[in-house]
């Protein structure tokens, strides 16, 4: 598969082959992300596409000093179960 793409134009981050495209959304309010949905063809799914879309835009809300919410059942789930990421879990989110 190919690498993650970041698309700020699209707010998404993207794992994109020939003829499908994986993605994680999300808009800005502020210096916060909210994260809004994620995508995954079913032929991908089990095989950690969506966890590789996540972890790449938390390591991006990190590496910028964003904080992040989720609107996105996936990512909810991802942070509740991911320690790592939770330091950059805006008040709201809590």
């Amino acid at each position: 598969m190919n690498a993650v793409v970041h698309q700020p134009q699209n707010l998404r981050f993207a794992l994109i082959e020939t003829d499908d495209t994986a993605e994680i959304t999300y808009e800005l309010a502020g210096n916060t992300v909210i994260i809004t949905h994620t995508f995954v063809p079913t032929a991908w799914r089990g095989r950690g596409v969506a966890s590789t879309l996540a972890r790449t835009l938390l390591d991006w809300v990190a590496k910028e000093d964003r904080t992040v919410e989720s609107q996105c059942s996936y990512a909810t789930t991802f942070l509740a179960r991911h320690a790592e990421y939770r330091h950059l879990q805006s008040s709201k989110s809590d």
